[in-house]
């Protein structure tokens, strides 16, 4: 091998190793799971949830009826999704309608499991919906 071979496979590994690591971060931040006390939302619980582009940004109306369960179901989904920051669930999330629903969202089982341990209410909730 040639310095200059050397010096250019040395070139691609930090590149490849650069990118890897940036991959890395990005799937770690997707794999986190943002988790606030029920007591923290304060969310409407009627009227229309109006959500932001960056809670929702592949609708171009993002405007939800609450008292339509299968809308609320919808946006509470589309937060839940978006969700990075807590800001991104206080504004939006009612505690009472988010347990209404609670069993019928359908969630990643990292995020349930993280939203029922410190709201334990939540899993509560489940119980009483499934039966």
């Amino acid at each position: 091998m040639t310095a200059g071979t050397a010096a250019a496979t040395l070139r691609h590994m930090t590149t490849l190793t650069g990118e890897t690591v940036a991959r890395a971060k990005m799937a770690a931040a997707l794999r986190r799971v943002t988790v606030v006390p029920l007591a923290d939302l304060c969310g409407p619980a009627e009227g229309m949830l109006e959500l932001p582009v960056d809670v929702c940004w592949s609708l171009q109306d993002a405007r939800f009826d609450l008292a339509d369960r299968k809308q609320r179901i919808t946006a509470y989904r589309y937060v839940f999704a978006a969700a990075r920051r807590a800001d991104h669930l206080i504004p939006y999330l009612s505690a009472d309608l988010l347990k209404d629903v609670w069993a019928e969202l359908r969630l990643v089982g990292r995020m349930r499991v993280a939203w029922e341990t410190v709201n334990p209410e939540l899993a509560s909730a489940q119980t009483v919906r499934a039966a």
